[in-house]
């Protein structure tokens, strides 16, 4: 990117672009005046003897780029360049999935699928502070956010979801999830490599990966992105518990009157990152995505600081010089 002149307030510049001209010509309208009006006492020439009175274009030209200059110095310019790269981060859109799978307890350390999965998301973002995400939430229905480097504002979104009572419908539905994604990454003005399943496999109305699903990936690695995958859960059947609202077990999950159970779906996460030309990764603890990360060196998106020049100075000098030069063009007359 060239270096550009900006200003803090830009309204400010535009009236000391127009100070000079503006004040000449009231300068001139008012000396036009003053002659007539002088005129009816007597004649000008004469009058002149006597009197201070006379055109002073030399000093009103000072004077007016004395507030030209002061009005340029207050709208505070400088030049911004944002050729400077300081380091490298990770950029990436989350795909999170929050389906009533996800509250299965059946992680490592006895958290719920999504509290695992939302705590390995929280350290991915504290490795990378620079980074910026997009976030996709969905089950069987999506929404999406845009990237940002605010990752409170995203952890919040998330950890919402931890609420037993949300209505979470039943099943996934992660092709219009990653459909989702794919947008997120076409309205990102910064560059992304990768999108980032976070889910336990459950793929609604399906038991095996779909040819609809295979499409969505396509669309994404065409555009250069890599899908990756991180399994949550355990690869054996656990039931999904059922929890009243002061948060006490009161069942579990039913369908079609059966108690259901639900179980990591690896062979699925696995086709898709294949497919996706990324990489799967079980989230057993909270490093898991961070290795991830590092481990396929993804992290190299670059981190571009803008180097500002402060330019306030010029102005605001040049305003003081004109004022000394004017004091003295008055002393003269």
């Amino acid at each position: 990117m060239f270096p550009q002149v900006t200003f803090n307030y830009p309204f400010l510049a535009f009236f000391a672009a127009l100070a000079v001209p503006l004040f000449l010509l009231l300068s001139r309208v008012i000396t036009r005046y003053q002659g007539r009006f002088v005129h009816r006492f007597g004649r000008l020439e004469v009058l002149r003897q006597f009197t201070v009175f006379r055109p002073k274009f030399i000093a009103v030209g000072f004077f007016s780029l004395a507030i030209a200059l002061a009005a340029l110095a207050a709208a505070e310019p400088k030049i911004v360049s944002g050729d400077q790269m300081v380091s490298r981060t990770f950029n990436a859109v989350v795909v999170l999935d929050v389906s009533r799978s996800m509250m299965a307890r059946d992680t490592p350390d006895g958290r719920t699928r999504l509290e695992l999965g939302i705590a390995a998301l929280e350290e991915l973002f504290e490795s990378y502070p620079d980074g910026r995400f997009g976030l996709v939430i969905y089950t069987k229905k999506t929404i999406g956010y845009q990237l940002t480097s605010d990752h409170e504002a995203l952890l919040r979104l998330m950890k919402y979801q931890l609420d037993e009572a949300n209505v979470r419908g039943e099943g996934s539905n992660l092709r219009i999830a990653l459909e989702e994604a794919a947008k997120v990454v076409d309205d990102s003005p910064y560059p992304v490599e990768v999108v980032l399943i976070v889910s336990d496999g459950g793929i609604s109305g399906s038991t095996t990966y779909n040819i609809s699903l295979d499409k969505s990936v396509d669309e994404l690695r065409f555009a250069g992105v890599r899908v990756a995958t991180a399994g949550v859960g355990n690869i054996l059947p656990a039931r999904i518990p059922v929890y009243n609202e002061e948060g006490e077990l009161i069942g579990y999950h039913t369908f079609r009157g059966s108690i259901a159970t639900t179980s990591l779906r690896e062979d699925v996460l696995k086709e898709i990152a294949r497919s996706g030309r990324g990489s799967y990764q079980r989230i057993e603890n909270e490093e898991a995505l961070v290795e991830m990360v590092q481990s396929n060196l993804w992290d190299t998106q670059p981190i571009i600081q803008e180097e500002e020049i402060n330019l306030t100075v010029y102005p605001t000098a040049g305003a003081l010089i004109l004022v000394f030069l004017l004091l003295l063009v008055r002393k003269r007359h």
